[in-house]
């Protein structure tokens, strides 16, 4: 073995090299005992336990884009140490603001770890142009992860048994946006005949692609005739026809009469109607939302679910009935008025009375008086837009009510007023 002195009596340069390797892996060691963390040099220590809470360091977020109906949206939260699930775990998620609706991202994996992951789907008609919110907002107008909320015993914990903080990391959330209203019609334009043929464009609010055949229920000439759908899929234009065959009862038909919108109930409408297997759809994927699509169960023409769906081009109107009753009396009208609207806004006059919206402090609830004719109602849905997102195409729903007997075919916009 080679001496470890040399002639000089000084080291030889291996005994330097191995002192040199022990220093550094000394000083390695002295660092990682300084970083460590409070509670870990707690946990070694008798007598002292563990209180402090885990923290979420960072939040991996969805890529940014665009996100339509039925779309998954994964967060994964990094903690500063290993937590723990434990529970009921669907009452594990995260608040995720869309628009301005709660949803909520549900635990999926990493109890045990220092990652969880959360994952929602986009529900349809969610709508959300300038990037959703995680988090929700709490009592001190911050966002915050809601886990420790009051309803729930904490069900996120470090090993030591700490809950969870609720303090959210900085995040952009900002190009995470969500459009799941399917298309909607932005326009449509005249009647055009060529020959025997008519047409009608209908404009929507972004690229269509067509399923099946859709149609546009109109009359020429005192007879029902649809328009198909002919051209158009992939763009925000499409076009609907017929020929119209000549009237061999009549000498020298040459000319085809002015067509009109015919609605599908014997009432005024615009309207596409969807037979079973039809659909329009964005670029997205969302479907479009036929009539009473968000009311729980979709409107049919022939109120089965083999019969068309219907989409509003400009409006439509559908005559509410309850079994054989099709009107309401005076002396029901007068009740919804004023008795029943006592007892739906006590809750507010209630805070009104002990001084707890100063807003409201001037508010006087009105009177309505006594109706003069029982009434027929009709649900309208009418095309709008919604200001608060740059005049975004939608489809707006009113109550119209007429007195019984008069013509239901009466000029109506979705601004006036209708007396009884």
């Amino acid at each position: 073995m080679a001496p470890l002195f040399g002639d000089s009596g000084l080291p030889s340069r291996r005994a330097r090299e191995a002192a040199k390797r022990r220093s550094r892996s000394d000083r390695a060691s002295d660092l990682k005992l300084e970083s460590l963390e409070p509670r870990l040099a707690l946990a070694v220590m008798p007598g002292l336990l563990d209180r402090t809470p885990p923290e979420a360091r960072s939040v991996s977020l969805p890529a940014a884009g665009t996100y339509g109906t039925g779309s998954d949206l994964t967060f994964k939260v990094r903690f500063n140490e290993p937590v723990k699930v434990v529970g009921n775990q669907a009452d594990v998620f995260l608040p995720v603001e869309v628009g301005y609706a709660m949803r909520q991202a549900q635990y999926v994996s990493g109890s045990g770890t220092r990652s969880l992951t959360f994952r929602m789907s986009v529900a349809a008609n969610d709508v959300d142009t300038d990037g959703i919110s995680l988090g929700r907002v709490n009592s001190s107008a911050v966002r915050d992860f809601d886990f420790t909320r009051p309803i729930v015993t904490p069900q996120v914990l470090d090993l030591a048994g700490n809950a969870a903080s609720n303090v959210i990391p900085r995040v952009n959330t900002s190009r995470i946006r969500v459009d799941a209203t399917g298309p909607v019609v932005a326009g449509y334009g005249a009647f055009a005949t060529k020959g025997r043929q008519v047409s009608l464009k209908v404009t929507f609010d972004g690229p269509v692609t067509v399923k099946g055949k859709p149609t546009v229920p109109v009359t020429i000439g005192g007879n029902p005739y649809n328009l198909s759908y002919v051209a158009g899929s992939k763009t925000s234009t499409l076009t609907f026809a017929v020929t119209v065959p000549k009237d061999k009862s009549v000498a020298k038909d040459k000319l085809v009469a002015n067509p009109t919108f015919r609605g599908e109930n014997g009432l005024p409408g615009e309207v596409i109607l969807l037979p079973k297997g039809a659909d329009l759809k964005d670029r997205f994927g969302n479907s479009v939302t036929p009539i009473g699509g968000n009311f729980g169960q979709i409107y049919t023409d022939n109120g089965t679910p083999d019969g068309n769906r219907v989409v509003v081009i400009g409006t439509h109107f559908e005559k509410l009935k309850w079994g054989k009753i099709d009107s309401v009396s005076k002396d029901e009208l007068n009740t919804i008025l004023n008795k029943e609207q006592d007892d739906f806004r006590k809750p507010e006059r209630d805070v009104i009375d002990r001084g707890e919206a100063d807003y409201w402090k001037n508010y006087k609830q009105p009177v309505f008086d006594s109706v003069n004719n029982e009434v027929e109602l009709y649900r309208v849905a009418y095309r709008s837009t919604i200001p608060e997102q740059g005049n975004r195409p939608t489809v707006a729903y009113g109550l119209v009510a007429i007195p019984k007997g008069r013509p239901a075919r009466c000029r109506w916009s979705p601004t006036s007023t209708a007396r009884s």
